[in-house]
Order: C-alpha cells, then sequence, then structure tokens
C-alpha cells in the first residue's frame, strides 16, 4: 500500500466521481461544481509530499455534442483553482453512439475507462514519480482497471477516510 506520507509518487483519481459533484446539473454548468468533502484536504497532503495528481475521466457530453472540449478544460481549470493543486489530466471523448465520426473510432474507444489506457498514459509521462508509488483510487468497480495497469488500488472510501 502506498503512503501519501511517502516522498513523492504518481496518485490517479477519476474526475467526476471522486473529485467533483456535478450530479444534477446542467450541461455546461461547471462553474457550480464543488469539490466533494475531504477530498481538498487530503489532496493538499498528497501535493506537499511532491506527489503528481492525475485525474482520469471519460466525457461522453463532447462525444454526444453536448458540451465542448473547451468546457471540458474550463470544468479542470475551475478544479484547479478551488483545490490550488495542478491536475494532469487524461481525457477520453470517444463513445460508441458519438454523433462525430472522429470520436467512434477505435483508438479513441480502446482509451476509455474502465480500460487501463488514461492511467499507462500517465505513467509513461511520470516515470520518475511511478517508481516512488503510483496509485489508483476509484470506486470498487474500478478496481480491475489498476490490476490491468499493473498499479495499487484503493477505495475513494478507503483513501478519503469515508
Amino acid at each position: 500500500m502506498v503512503s501519501s506520507e511517502r516522498s513523492g509518487g504518481l496518485a490517479i483519481f477519476t474526475l467526476d466521481a471522486l473529485i467533483t459533484s456535478a450530479t444534477g446539473l446542467s450541461i455546461g454548468a461547471f462553474h457550480r461544481c464543488q469539490i466533494l468533502p475531504g477530498r481538498e484536504w487530503k489532496l493538499h497532503q498528497l501535493h506537499r509530499a511532491g506527489w503528481i495528481i492525475g485525474v482520469v475521466s471519460n466525457q461522453n457530453g463532447v462525444a454526444l455534442g453536448h458540451i465542448t472540449d473547451r468546457d471540458y478544460r474550463h470544468k479542470v481549470e475551475r478544479l484547479q483553482d478551488l483545490l490550488g493543486v495542478t491536475l494532469d489530466d487524461r481525457v477520453c471523448y470517444a463513445h460508441p453512439d458519438a454523433t462525430q465520426a472522429e470520436f467512434r473510432d477505435e483508438g479513441g474507444l480502446a482509451r476509455r475507462l474502465p480500460g487501463a489506457a488514461m492511467l499507462i498514459e500517465l505513467m509513461l509521462t511520470h516515470p520518475v514519480e511511478m517508481q516512488r508509488g503510483t496509485l489508483f483510487v476509484a470506486l470498487l468497480e474500478d478496481a480491475a482497471t489498476a490490476r490491468a495497469a499493473g498499479i495499487d488500488f484503493m477505495t475513494a472510501r478507503e483513501f478519503f477516510g469515508e
């Protein structure tokens, strides 16, 4: 198990399920996103200990034409402002029912969670930190994603002490 007190490392989180509370918001109302309870303190603790904080997310709204890449980027910027930390994000816009063909290609679809491609991308971007410890924090059903990437897994409940 990876400790947040350890110097450096790479901690990867799913974006919407763990860091933001956007349930019930209209499409594009990202300015009203909120950090879920207990997240800000724990993410600051990781940041101060030298950890890279990575986030992964499927953004079906882009593929389905509800939001744009710019909308998503605005959401990530807003979260970084709220958290006061830098997030290295990986996003997948692909969806089998996408309104545009570019979002239905096999390569894009292969990057979608629960696949491990976005986790591996982050690991390849941060090889030194990865050697110090890599952790994927998500919902229980995402444990197979961590196994496929060959990294430790904790549920959000465990990690955030809920």
